[in-house]
């Protein structure tokens, strides 16, 4: 989930704001948003389901993480100028 690129941060407040007023969500909360749904699983839980998955299925979430972790980083980066 990329909303806190490109001068999105109102919208990821706002959408922050909405699921802690619906959900009952914790600090280690994971929030998984796909095709206009999301699911909020707690850390423990998501890790048990990803550990669960094919082995194909976790060499495409890896190569996403890493992906996301690249762009996170040339972002701080670009914002450290």
């Amino acid at each position: 989930m990329y909303l806190d690129n490109e001068n999105l941060q109102e919208a990821n407040q706002r959408f922050l704001s909405t699921l802690k007023d619906g959900e009952s969500i914790g600090r280690d909360a994971v929030i998984i948003y796909a095709k206009g749904q999301y699911a909020i699983f707690d850390l423990d839980e998501y890790t048990l389901i990803t550990m669960d998955l094919s082995d194909e299925a976790k060499q495409r979430l890896g190569k996403l993480m890493k992906k996301s972790i690249e762009e996170k980083k040339l972002i701080a980066e670009s914002e450290a100028d």
